[in-house]
């Protein structure tokens, strides 16, 4: 479908005649379902516990930021200087492709790939910690090329396989340039920024791509909500929100927290890998909360928007799991369907406010392509264009995306003396989009 716009439902009757709604907010607004404020959410089979999981998904982003890490190294010069491009493009792909996976050989919990002569796991090294931890800690089964190119039952490999293709070729250029011995060209490669290229398509990408087509997917939705999973005290139903909630990057009270709070958790320093896991911002939150701090007085927020989605949808899936009536489940799994959309909307509109960011930097600095920054804000321009195309249930059209990716070439703009050209097409494509989100110019020109 193509959702233009988001679909507020025919307000959870059921929910309320129930007395199934969230604490938190004591005001029973009628024309809405009555979540919680705080992402907390008891368990229906073991009362009193609670049922909120998503560490596997704060891993995941937890492995973006050690790829990040270790393409910023000068580690990584110097391995590519001692070993040359293939040794160094295979190390950089035990993070990428082995991850923390248990029997891969050379996993991160295992091995430490900053140390050939170490018998221990890799230390965490993408995130700032007071207390030094290792990957030894941390679940045993991520891996972020499973997570970017894993399938449901109505795709097939071959259909995203472009994705991969994306990241290998950064990671290839990046091998290049660590094993060619000039200090000068550690990222850069004919005016593209590959380290920002494939670390804001990985951030972006992996998230978007596992919410909209694997976690809260059409078929994810109509999975055991009944049962809990072996071992757990949630449903698969539920441990999918939870998932898709890691991978936003939000935490539990982010809804109480201003925006310019949302963004400092993404860097700060933290005591321990759980304290990080559990409270640190990262992915479309801190994208959406970023935007939300340069544009203060607009009407909308788009973290608070996001969150609120999945605020509904657990209250949803919690309600479905004490009725036992066909009448008000139909219902139930209609509304969730409904929260469902609208959180893809909302996600969507995240991203295109970090495209529009980037957009108008790469716009204003074309005048001066030799610019770092220009590069730097090229690039990820260039990844979020290519990330838009990923969601099924996409609002913008495939040939709007196609306009956008033409309007921003293949590598950035170096011709000063058609720049004027340039920044026309970007600004053209612009405005196509935000009329597609009814984004008020004043609104997208701020971030």
């Amino acid at each position: 479908m193509n959702l233009t716009k988001p679909i507020y439902t025919n307000l959870i009757p059921v929910l309320l005649t129930m007395g199934l709604y969230g604490c938190g907010d004591d005001n029973l607004d009628p024309n809405a379902i009555n979540a919680p404020n705080t992402y907390e959410f008891e368990s229906h089979f073991s009362p009193g516990e609670s049922s909120v999981d998503f560490t596997n998904s704060s891993t995941t982003l937890l492995l973006i930021q050690e790829v990040d890490h270790l393409l910023s190294s000068s580690y990584l010069q110097e391995y590519g200087a001692l070993h040359g491009k293939e040794e160094t493009l295979s190390l950089i792909n035990r993070v990428y492709e082995l991850g923390n996976v248990e029997g891969n050989s050379g996993n991160l919990s295992t091995t430490n790939i900053y140390d050939e002569e170490s018998t221990s796991p890799t230390p965490i090294s993408g995130i700032e910690l007071d207390e030094s931890s290792d990957y030894s800690q941390l679940p045993h089964q991520i891996s972020l090329k499973n997570a970017l190119m894993e399938v449901n039952e109505t795709m097939d490999v071959a259909d995203i396989q472009w994705m991969d293709d994306l990241v290998q070729s950064s990671f290839n250029r990046l091998s290049e340039l660590a094993s060619d011995s000039n200090e000068q060209t550690n990222y850069y490669y004919q005016l593209v920024d590959h380290k920002t290229r494939v670390i804001s398509f990985l951030k972006a990408a992996i998230p978007y791509h596992q919410v909209t087509n694997i976690l809260l997917s059409d078929a994810a939705l109509t999975v055991d909500n009944d049962a809990p999973m072996a071992g757990k005290n949630y449903s698969q139903l539920e441990h999918n929100w939870d998932l898709a909630f890691g991978l936003s990057g939000s935490i539990v009270n982010l809804k109480l927290l201003e925006p310019s709070e949302i963004v400092s958790r993404y860097s700060q320093s933290w005591p321990t890998v759980n304290d990080a896991l559990h409270n640190r911002t990262d992915s479309i939150m801190f994208e959406a909360a970023l935007r939300d701090s340069f544009s203060p007085l607009s009407s909308t927020s788009l973290a608070l928007d996001i969150q609120q989605q999945f605020l509904n949808g657990r209250t949803i899936i919690q309600a479905m799991q004490k009725t036992s009536i066909p009448e008000e489940e139909i219902e139930l799994t209609q509304q969730l369907t409904d929260v469902r959309n609208n959180l893809f909307y909302t996600w969507e509109r995240g991203l295109v406010s970090a495209l529009f960011s980037y957009l108008n930097a790469t716009a204003n600095l074309s005048t001066t392509p030799d610019n770092t920054n220009y590069m730097i804000v090229w690039s990820q321009l260039y990844a979020y264009a290519r990330v838009l195309s990923i969601n099924p249930n996409k609002t913008l059209s495939s040939d709007l995306i196609a306009d956008l990716r033409s309007a921003i070439g293949t590598r950035p703009h170096d011709n000063k003396g058609t720049s004027v050209d340039f920044r026309v097409e970007l600004f053209k494509v612009r405005n196509q989009i935000a009329s597609e989100f009814n984004i008020e110019e004043d609104v997208y020109l701020s971030w």
